[in-house]
């Protein structure tokens, strides 16, 4: 019966040394294994049990720590690879498994939650150039709800997906703009709010719909000047029907193309300083609806002015210019051609007399 110290030598050329009992390796020893992998450390009726140190020969791979039944098991273990990345943390049935901390070769580093030897639940990944993520991981990517810190100054915190921003989320720019919506593979889309300069007297803001990073779709933009623009975009642009309210109270209200009023459109020339919502029932001065192109009035159109008179014609270059009739407040009428909004010869000049004024011209005669 072998019992104490001794040295085993097997027929495979494996060889022990170390201390025994009752013919089973039991208590400090080292064992050298025919690949030549060592083990040196702790033996418990023949396994190997409590502390030990394990050198894998063919990697250069090192594990130091506690021992269950032959595995690595328990917490406080080490694992060094050849590469010189190292795991420092928990061992659940020889794998890396619970709470840890994993130092890449490359100066990367994760602390949290392991699963099965990969990164799951929650942790934190620091980068070598400063940047930290802090949240959820799921099977060894950054899955979940997190926080970015850049080392740029930039953050963001929301969901990902597979390493990306994915999903609702903020992104507070280093300079102080913030992004608050929906993101798809690291992109704004979706629904979202982004405001320059938020806070300060240079705030400008978009509310609306975004693809791929762009404004497109519907959405509402407050300018720097205080003008305000709500309605459809196009590949970051006004385009299709919108309503533009500029802060002296004027309000367009119609097609846009490619930034400009351009199609069919209203527009109301306000009266005095009115609130700054078009909604709030503003004093409406003169009005115009009809054609434009390129931000100019052209086509068909019709004005009606703030002192009644209404113009039903066509437009060039803005002005009056071409068929026309001009009615106006005591109900005259011009019909005629017009040519740089002014009134041309030949045209029909029509008279309507209220009751007062049909007697007042009987009494006299005419």
């Amino acid at each position: 019966e072998c019992c104490g110290r001794g040295i085993f030598i097997s027929a495979m050329g494996e060889k022990y040394i170390g201390d025994w009992k009752h013919n089973l390796k039991h208590g400090r020893g080292k064992y050298i294994f025919q690949n030549g992998d060592i083990f040196d450390g702790n033996f418990v009726s023949n396994h190997a049990t409590g502390l030990g140190v394990y050198r894998f020969a063919t990697t250069g791979d090192v594990y130091t720590g506690p021992w269950e039944r032959d595995r690595f098991h328990g917490r406080g273990a080490t694992y060094v690879w050849a590469s010189g990345s190292m795991y420092e943390g928990e061992f659940v049935d020889g794998h890396i498994q619970g709470q840890g901390r994993l130092t890449y070769h490359n100066g990367n580093r994760y602390t949290g939650s392991f699963v099965q030897a990969q990164k799951h639940g929650h942790g934190v990944f620091e980068w070598p150039n400063g940047n930290v993520y802090t949240g959820q991981f799921e099977w060894g990517t950054v899955n979940g709800v997190g926080t970015m810190v850049y080392s740029s100054g930039h953050k963001y915190d929301g969901e990902w997906r597979d390493e990306r921003r994915h999903g609702r989320g903020t992104f507070w720019y280093a300079n102080g703009d913030v992004f608050a919506g929906d993101w798809a593979d690291d992109e704004f889309h979706g629904r979202g709010i982004f405001t320059w300069r938020p806070g300060s007297s240079m705030q400008e803001q978009y509310d609306g719909d975004w693809t791929h990073g762009i404004r497109h779709g519907q959405g509402r933009y407050a300018y720097l000047d205080g003008n305000v623009y709500d309605g459809a975009w196009n590949q970051g642009r006004r385009d299709g029907h919108g309503v533009y309210v500029w802060v002296n109270g004027e309000v367009y209200d119609g097609d846009f193309v490619q930034e400009e009023q351009h199609g069919h459109g209203k527009f109301t020339n306000q009266v005095g300083r009115p609130p700054f919502d078009c909604k709030l029932g503003m004093i409406e001065g003169d009005v115009y609806e009809g054609g434009w192109t390129h931000n100019i009035r052209t086509g068909d159109g019709e004005i009606r002015y703030a002192d009644g008179s209404v113009f039903v014609g066509t437009f060039s270059n803005g002005l009056r210019h071409g068929q026309g009739s001009m009615t106006y407040p005591d109900g005259n009428t011009y019909r005629g051609m017009w040519l740089d909004d002014k009134r041309q010869g030949g045209g029909g000049y029509t008279f309507h007399a209220t009751a007062t004024e049909t007697l007042r011209l009987k009494v006299f005669g005419y």
